[in-house]
């Protein structure tokens, strides 16, 4: 039976990009800053908003590669891809990001990456130049290595920057993101400023997501999603539960970054946002509504209810009130 991931993600109408998804874009791009002749995957890359500027932003001897399980997602991505003329220097994988094909992925890069160059008017002598610099490179390394064992090893390939942003909490239980930050890190290039950014959400980010974690945990279904791990005021560990998985995968990290204002705060409870009126609201929701669906009856679906009023009385404070943050964590972590 597929999951509920999947399920949503190839149903017949997309989720749409809201307000917020397109300012999260702009923050990733922001803060990852792709350059002219550099190489980015995007792992969960939706429908472009951050695939397609990147790939503008790398210029024609940059490369760019988006992997998402969704076709219709990517269907939209080469739509822009075409219409913008940006189909040499990228391409577009369907495909798990949790079952990537990591030695065709490194083997396209090193193939692909760079030879943009000869197809832009006026510079195919650059290119030519580059391939016998190229050329002469290679020779050096050649004779380097019969200087002795290990000597002269030819630069690991790998991506400037990978970026999975939007989904990371979407990947559970925690073995398959150990699993995931491994697979990734050898995709990354090693050394230099070369990032692997992930975002996870800060306590209490998307209220809904972390009480329906709990609804479905308790009715014996399965949500698409997993956020109450990152949570402080849940009792977890926080950010630091992530800075693990990016050691225990061989990355260093360079920094956490605290981006706020990507959804507007609201507070939940008595005179704002009534409970009720919350739980029906989300129950209804395509990110949601197969917790509510998949149960039996009208009756199982007032058992929701009941654990969404409980789990809420739990955060709530003495006026039955919950806070909501606005914003998620940017975790940069660099291949040593």
């Amino acid at each position: 039976m597929p999951s509920p991931t999947i399920t949503t993600y190839h149903s017949p109408t997309p989720i749409r990009a809201e307000d917020w998804h397109l300012r999260h874009a702009r923050d990733v791009l922001h803060f990852t800053s792709p350059s002219a002749g550099q190489s980015v995957l995007d792992l969960g890359c939706g429908s472009g908003l951050t695939l397609i500027p990147s790939a503008e932003a790398v210029g024609p001897t940059g490369y760019v590669v988006g992997v998402d399980i969704s076709g219709a997602a990517l269907a939209k991505v080469r739509a822009k891809m075409e219409e913008k003329g940006l189909g040499e220097r990228m391409r577009l994988v369907e495909g798990d990001i949790l079952d990537l094909d990591v030695e065709d992925l490194l083997a396209d890069l090193k193939e692909k990456h760079g030879k943009g160059a000869a197809l832009v008017s006026g510079k195919h002598e650059e290119h030519e130049e580059e391939e016998e610099e190229e050329e002469e490179e290679e020779e050096e390394e050649e004779e380097d290595e019969g200087g002795g064992e290990g000597s002269g090893e030819a630069e690991e390939a790998g991506f400037d920057i990978v970026t999975c942003c939007a989904c990371f909490l979407m990947i559970f239980p925690h073995e398959r993101r150990v699993r995931a930050l491994q697979s990734w890190a050898r995709l990354v290039k090693p050394g230099g400023r070369d990032v692997l950014l992930i975002d996870v959400p800060t306590p209490n980010c998307q209220i809904q997501f972390s009480l329906f974690e709990d609804v479905a945990r308790e009715v014996g279904k399965k949500a698409m999603f997993e956020v109450n791990w990152t949570s402080r005021d849940r009792g977890e560990r926080g950010i630091d539960a992530t800075v693990e998985l990016y050691e225990g995968a061989g990355l260093s990290v360079e920094k956490v970054v605290d981006v706020k204002g990507l959804m507007q705060a609201r507070v939940w409870g008595p005179g704002e946002w009534d409970m009720r009126e919350a739980f029906e609201k989300f129950a209804d929701h395509e990110y949601f509504g197969a917790v509510v669906r998949a149960v039996d009856g009208e009756d199982q679906r007032e058992r929701a209810w009941r654990v969404w009023e409980r789990k809420w009385a739990e955060m709530a404070d003495g006026e039955g009130r919950i806070s909501e943050e606005e914003g998620f964590y940017f975790v940069f972590g660099r291949r040593l």
